[in-house]
């Protein structure tokens, strides 16, 4: 209430109109912002799983004898089971970070390459022996251009497509805060909206009855 003079010449007490006031904001602690961020990279879980598979089919390779013609059912498990991980392994990874379209990408790339490098293999060692050549010999020919092409997807997988975007790291919507606090300009209390953190002024509410009440 505020002391006003009437008609009369008397003081009548009537409400007063309620203080608006715009000041400097201070920070929400519930804003965030993610700009400026740079890129959070998993390159290393895509090639510990290339080396876990590699290593995998590896030992079943050697163990079960291809190329002896009696090759053992032991190896050969293994040999399919460290080839499916290559194949699908860091697509699965890249899934996992929600990255669809890398993880098509990485598959691509993981048929693509030993199959290409197995062709380029193949036909250079025709070249080079004439196309005089048996089947054995074209196989392992194949065998190691395909070996050979095992290599850059894993390099681009772990260099180049294991990240992901800024956005998406602890990514929170921007909030407004409502709440009480005290006054710094008049004793009482204020109803505050703090706006995100980069806006430069917050709206206040004060009471003029607790403005009174503390006088």
């Amino acid at each position: 209430m505020v002391l006003q003079q009437s008609a009369e010449g008397g003081l009548v007490q009537v409400p007063a109109e309620p203080e608006y006031q715009l000041s400097p904001a201070m920070p929400a602690a519930t804003a965030s912002t993610d700009r400026g961020l740079p890129p959070k990279r998993y390159g290393g879980q895509t090639f510990l799983v290339d080396i876990l598979a590699l290593a995998t089919a590896g030992a079943g390779f050697l163990s079960a004898n291809v190329t002896s013609g009696n090759p053992s059912g032991p190896g050969i498990a293994l040999l399919v089971l460290g080839s499916a991980t290559y194949l699908l392994g860091s697509p699965i990874v890249h899934g996992l970070h929600r990255n669809g379209g890398r993880a098509a990408g990485s598959l691509g790339m993981r048929v693509g390459f030993p199959l290409l490098g197995g062709l380029i293999g193949a036909t250079l060692f025709r070249s080079r022996s004439g196309g005089d050549t048996g089947a054995i010999e074209g196989l392992v020919a194949f065998g190691v251009g395909g070996a050979i092409g095992l290599v850059p997807p894993i390099a681009i997988d772990a260099l180049v497509l294991a990240r992901e975007p800024a956005s998406r790291q602890d990514a929170q919507p921007n909030k407004v805060q409502v709440g009480i606090v005290p006054s710094r300009s008049a004793p009482g209390a204020s109803v505050v909206l703090v706006p995100p953190a980069e806006s430069s002024y917050r709206f206040e509410y004060r009471d003029p009855r607790r403005i009174e009440a503390g006088k």
